[in-house]
This record gives C-alpha cells, sequence and structure tokens, in this order.
C-alpha cells in the first residue's frame, strides 16, 4: 500500500485515501479516445515514482556516536526537585537514519532489598517520529506518533554546537481514519495552511526544551567576559534580599575557561541548592532571540540545569 504524502493541498476537512486518491478522483476511461487498461498505466508510475522517492534522513550531528562510542542520545524536558540537582523525569532522544525515538525516564519510589527508601528509574516509550521529506536547510516532514494519535508537521532542527540543539515545530496535521483535519499548532493555535507553507518560518514555533548532550563534548566560552554586580527580581516586581549594602557579584571568563562564577552577599540571596553563596557554573551554549541572549549553563561536570535571558 502506497503511503500518503504529506503535501496535501489545504489544511482543512478532506479525505485522502492511500496515495492513490487523486487517480482515483480522475477517471480517465471517461475521456474520449482513453483506453480502458489506462487507469493501471498510471497507478503503474505512481507506484514507481513512490518507490524512487529519495530517502529523508534526520542529520547526522542528531545520530552520531558519542566519542567514547557508544548510542548518542539527547536530554530534553528535564524537571528537577526544586532548585537541586535532583531529577524527576526527562526525556531521551535518539535518532537512527529517519526514525526518531523519545523515551521518558521517571524516577519513582521503589524498595531495595534492605527495605529501605530509594528511587528507581521507570523508562518507556513517549513517542516516534518517521522522516518523510526534507524541505530546506533543517527542516523535515515528519509523521508523530505519540500512543495512539498520529500527526504529521514539519520541525526544523538547528545545531547550536555539540552540547546544544533548538527545534522547532509547524501546524499539525491530525491523521483520522478518514482523512486529516484541520491544523492546529503544538500550542493549540488553528489555521489553513497551504502546501508548501508547512514549513514556512512564520508558522513555526519554538520548542522552549532546548535538547542538550548527555556530556559537555565542546567547550563553549560564555557569551560575555568581565565582572558585574547584579540583583534579582521575583516575578512580583520586589527585589531579593534589598537590604543587603552588598550586591550579588557574576564573573563571566576572567580565567579563559573559568566560566561564571555566581557570589552572594548572603545565603538568604541565593537561589541554588543548599543556598550556596559561592557556585560555579559551565556555559552550554547561548543564542539570541528578541534583542536577549539566553545562555545554558550547569554545575561542573553535570548536566546543564539553567538557562539566563541577559540583554548584553
Amino acid at each position: 500500500m502506497v503511503q500518503p504524502s504529506l503535501s496535501l493541498p489545504w489544511c482543512t476537512s478532506g479525505t485522502v485515501q492511500g496515495g492513490l486518491a487523486a487517480v482515483r478522483d480522475r477517471d480517465p476511461t471517461n475521456l474520449p479516445g482513453v483506453p480502458t487498461m489506462l487507469p493501471s498505466l498510471i497507478i503503474g508510475i505512481l507506484l514507481l515514482t513512490e518507490g524512487v522517492r529519495a530517502k529523508c534522513l534526520f542529520p547526522s550531528f542528531l545520530q552520531d556516536p558519542l566519542p567514547d562510542g557508544s548510542t548518542r542520545y539527547w536530554l530534553t524536558e528535564i524537571k528537577y526537585t526544586g532548585n537541586s540537582e535532583k531529577t524527576t523525569s526527562r526525556l531521551e532522544i535518539t535518532s537512527k537514519n529517519s526514525q526518531l525515538e523519545a523515551w521518558v525516564n521517571i524516577q519513582e519510589p521503589c524498595d531495595n532489598p534492605q527495605g529501605s527508601r530509594s528511587y528507581c528509574d521507570h523508562k518507556q516509550l513517549e513517542y516516534t517520529r518517521q522522516c518523510l521529506k526534507e524541505d530546506g536547510v533543517g527542516k523535515y516532514r515528519v509523521r508523530h506518533q505519540q500512543h495512539n494519535l498520529v500527526y504529521y508537521f514539519c520541525m526544523k532542527i538547528v545545531l547550536r554546537n555539540r552540547n546544544l540543539v533548538q527545534v522547532w515545530h509547524g501546524l499539525e496535521i491530525s491523521s483520522t481514519s478518514t482523512g486529516y483535519r484541520t491544523c492546529v499548532s503544538r500550542r493549540g493555535r488553528k489555521g489553513g495552511v497551504q502546501d508548501g507553507g508547512l514549513c514556512n518560518d512564520r508558522g513555526m514555533e519554538q520548542d522552549p526544551w532546548p535538547w542538550v548532550a548527555p556530556k559537555q563534548e565542546e567547550w563553549v566560552p560564555c557569551p560575555l567576559a568581565g565582572g558585574y554586580d547584579f540583583t534579582m527580581i521575583k516575578e512580583n516586581g520586589k527585589r531579593i534580599c534589598p537590604d543587603t549594602w552588598r550586591l550579588s557579584r557574576m564573573e563571566s571568563e576572567c580565567v579563559r575557561g573559568e566560566g561564571l562564577q555566581l557570589t552572594f552577599p548572603d545565603h538568604t540571596c541565593s537561589p541554588f541548592d543548599d543556598a550556596k553563596t559561592e557556585v560555579q557554573l559551565q556555559c552550554w551554549g547561548s543564542w539570541l532571540e528578541d534583542g536577549f541572549t539566553f545562555l545554558v549553563a550547569g554545575n561542573v561536570n553535570r548536566v546543564p540545569q539553567f538557562v539566563f535571558p541577559m540583554s548584553i
């Protein structure tokens, strides 16, 4: 059976019967002087063109082996217990050729043989994606299956460095037993997009969760260098530690490769685990967006845990 192409004319209600709907809608036997064997000929040509279509592959940087030779994976949607380094769940992304899998790893309480309380990893498949067609540089039309639901959309994959990948998603076309439905974005926005517009940058939304490598593979300088005093503001607009006479201090790349050194005048001013007054962070990567520089950083030799939006 021929798989339907993602190139749908409109993101509205409609029906696609395999890959032969367009052929069946146009009955060549109704045309004057057309032999009755023509439908078979047209179907045969369609099958042939589907078979020789270039294979769609996800980018090699997603699937190249890790430095130790093991299968490469990327981490995203890492959720922590407060500001501690203890994780409650995370997604592990693996890719091979035209296939991509996302496995959710959940830490749940479990009992060990000694009877004491501990935590065990529980891993299950969250979703799969199949690359159907490359649509421009770094853009891929994919089939997304999550449990019993199937969607088609365009995803854009950008390599910031060997430590950091960012992903964008286009409008989704939900698949049903009778055809396809209205395009809906991953955040619920609806719209009608003509064929060729599924991978348009204007219709794509950035995934708020970047993908990070399990270990830092590439040294990345922090996007600013020097020493800075700073204050921290809560969501309600109030300053943290308003009564301290000395401001918090950030030293960035004062010694090349040192990363970020954060110093707080009092433990009540520190948002970090155990209220540490001195914290050393490594920079994993950064990007510019809406006039801000977003920096991904983490504790030394640990998976990055923090994103700092900065106006430089």
